[in-house]
């Protein structure tokens, strides 16, 4: 570190650590903290060596951040196939056991993150709203009936072989 004219030192800090910091959602505070400076030191280097104040700077580097963990969500979600390591002549790896070598380890697709992701993107949801249409003039939503009601509605229906959604004649008692 070099001395500034008022004789304290000179900080050399390392941006691409300072970016990488940001890439996983660090704040400004939590930057300062792992530099071991004050954040106005950090705001000041960066418009002093970088050109641009820190919040764009930062900012920058979390929207690569975000884009790589949206990456790895998908790969979870949807999971990937492997791939063995083979030699020269395409015959396959092993190590000392005899067990093949990856070079790309297999992913099982995440049903959970495949739903969260359908949620998200896609307008999914866990709410079904089933509805029929009676006798041709009543309206009935599943939602709006009791368990032990839809449940005399559905074996009703499976007695009188009525496919799904006619659910069959309703009695008036």
């Amino acid at each position: 570190m070099a001395n500034n004219h008022n004789g304290s030192k000179r900080l050399n800090l390392d941006w691409d650590l300072i970016g990488s910091l940001a890439a996983i959602q660090c704040t400004e505070d939590e930057i300062a903290f792992v530099l071991k400076c004050h954040v106005n030191t950090l705001r000041n280097h960066c418009t002093r060596t970088q050109g641009c104040i820190l919040g764009d700077f930062l900012e920058k580097h979390r929207g690569s951040g975000r884009a790589s963990l949206r990456r790895k969500q998908f790969e979870g979600a949807l999971g990937r196939e492997g791939k063995l390591l083979t030699n020269d002549k395409g015959q396959l790896i092993l190590d000392e056991k005899g067990r093949p070598q990856w070079e790309i380890i297999p992913l099982a697709p995440n049903p959970t993150m495949l739903i969260w992701l359908g949620k998200q993107y896609l307008a999914q949801s866990d709410k079904q709203e089933v509805a029929s249409t009676v006798n041709g003039n009543i309206k009935l939503s599943a939602s709006d009936l009791s368990d032990e009601e839809l449940a005399g509605l559905i074996a009703r229906g499976r007695s009188q072989r009525i496919a799904a959604p006619a659910l069959g004649p309703v009695s008036s008692n």
